[in-house]
C-alpha cells in the first residue's frame, strides 16, 4: 500500500472476467434463436405462396320493382347497375325498343288440288285349277307344276311353252291307300320311259315325282297314275288344252 490507493486486483479481475464471459455468452444464445426463427420463415413461405385462394361464389343478379301508377315493372339488374341506381322510385328503365306494327297482308289461297282418280286395283291372274280334284274317291288331287311340291303349289297353264329344259312335278294326294303303293309313269310317244313306285305310308298322303322335259318334245309326252292291282287312276297328255 503507497500513497493512499487500495488495490483490488483479484476480486475486480475475477468479477470482471466473469461478467464479460456472461456478456458474451448472451449473444450467442440469442443468435440461436435468430437462426430457428429464420429457418421456420423460409420453410413455410413456399407454402403460404402456393396455397390457393377461395373461389368468390357468383352473386346473383337483383331484382329492382319499381313502383308506378301502372303495373310493376321488374328489371333484373347486377350490382353494378344497383351502385348506380337511386331509390325504387329513381330508377330509370331503359328506353324500350320500338314496336312495328303489323301490317296486315293479303295471302292468296292455296291453288286447288286436283284430284286423283284412284288407281285400278291390281288384279293377281285367275288361279288354275289342278288337272285333278275331288272330294271323293281314292284319288284327290293332281297338279302338274314348276314350284316346289305340295299343297300350295300351283298347277302350270296348259298347253305348256317351254323356252328350255325344264323340270316338272306331278303333285298327287291320295286317301286309303295306307301300307301301299301308287305308281306315276311317263310316256314318250306311247312308250314308257319313266316308271316311279311311290309308297303311301298314312291314311291321307301326298307325293310327288318329276321329270325333266324339252321344248322340242313336250307334246309327245302323257303321264298316267295307277293303284293297287295296277288300276287306272289318272291319264294325261301335255298337249291337250
Amino acid at each position: 500500500m503507497s500513497d493512499g490507493k487500495v488495490v483490488v486486483r483479484v476480486q475486480l479481475g475475477s468479477k470482471a472476467a466473469s461478467s464479460n464471459q456472461a456478456v458474451a455468452d448472451v449473444p450467442e444464445y440469442q443468435w440461436l434463436w435468430h437462426r430457428i426463427l429464420g429457418a421456420a420463415v423460409l420453410v413455410l413461405l413456399p407454402f403460404w405462396w402456393l396455397w390457393p385462394e377461395p373461389a368468390e361464389s357468383p352473386q346473383p343478379p337483383l331484382t329492382a320493382v319499381v313502383s308506378a301508377s301502372g303495373p310493376s315493372i321488374h328489371h333484373d339488374m347486377t350490382p353494378q347497375a344497383m351502385s348506380t341506381a337511386g331509390t325504387e322510385d329513381s330508377v330509370q328503365v331503359a328506353n324500350p325498343e320500338p314496336v312495328i306494327a303489323a301490317e296486315a297482308v293479303a295471302v292468296a289461297p292455296p291453288p286447288a288440288v286436283k284430284k286423283l282418280a284412284p288407281a285400278p286395283a291390281f288384279q293377281a291372274a285367275p288361279a288354275v285349277a289342278p288337272l285333278f280334284i275331288s272330294q271323293s274317291g281314292t284319288l284327290r288331287k293332281v297338279v302338274l307344276t314348276m314350284d316346289k311340291p305340295g299343297p300350295a303349289a300351283q298347277q302350270l297353264v296348259l298347253p305348256l311353252q317351254l323356252d328350255r329344259p325344264t323340270e316338272l312335278a306331278l303333285y298327287t294326294e291320295v286317301v286309303g291307300l295306307a301300307g301301299q303303293q301308287i305308281e306315276h309313269r311317263w310316256f314318250y310317244k306311247d312308250k314308257l320311259m319313266t316308271r316311279v313306285e311311290l309308297p303311301v305310308k298314312l291314311p291321307y298322303w301326298r307325293t310327288w315325282s318329276q321329270k325333266r322335259f324339252y321344248p322340242a318334245e313336250l307334246a309327245d309326252w302323257r303321264v298316267e297314275i295307277l293303284g293297287p292291282q295296277q288300276k287306272l287312276l289318272f291319264s294325261y297328255s301335255l298337249n291337250e288344252r
